[in-house]
């Protein structure tokens, strides 16, 4: 790990020096790919073949669709949303729960936050408590 990090270091070193010294996007992909051939990296394919995401990085792609969604969002619209395969998406959603990250629940193909559950229970109160106010002002015939 302390290698991975040395890399890292070496490379932005590398990325701020003048024109000159930049890698170019070939070399880039290159390195990548000789750290995935010895086991230092593990890097995910876009659909489009053309880009690549960490696993940690695509758990923290799905956390923040939850967030844009208001703590809901179906595990079937993630791949097209991130560019991602379903099965990246799944082990993602996995690792997510085993976090148990903003008490995330996966009930049916939806995962759900308890912030979500919180809003959803209180418009629901305030909706049967309005419905209530006007059954009860029919019982008693006024209004």
């Amino acid at each position: 790990m302390d290698e991975l990090l040395a890399l890292q270091a070496e490379l932005a070193k590398v990325q701020e020096a003048p024109s000159v010294f930049k890698l170019s996007e070939p070399n880039i992909v290159e390195i990548v790919g000789s750290l995935c051939e010895m086991g230092l990296l593990e890097v995910l394919f876009t659909t489009n073949g053309k880009e690549y995401l960490t696993p940690k990085r695509l758990r923290h792609e799905v956390e923040d669709e939850i967030l844009s969604h208001g703590g809901r969002v179906n595990i079937v619209e993630l791949p097209t949303i991130l560019n991602v395969d379903l099965p990246h998406v799944e082990r993602a959603v996995e690792a997510l729960l085993a976090q148990g990250t903003d008490g995330l629940q996966r009930v049916g193909g939806d995962l759900i936050t308890d912030y979500y559950l919180d809003t959803f229970a209180e418009e629901l109160n305030t909706l049967l408590q309005g419905v209530g106010r006007c059954v009860a002002a029919l019982k008693t015939g006024s209004d």
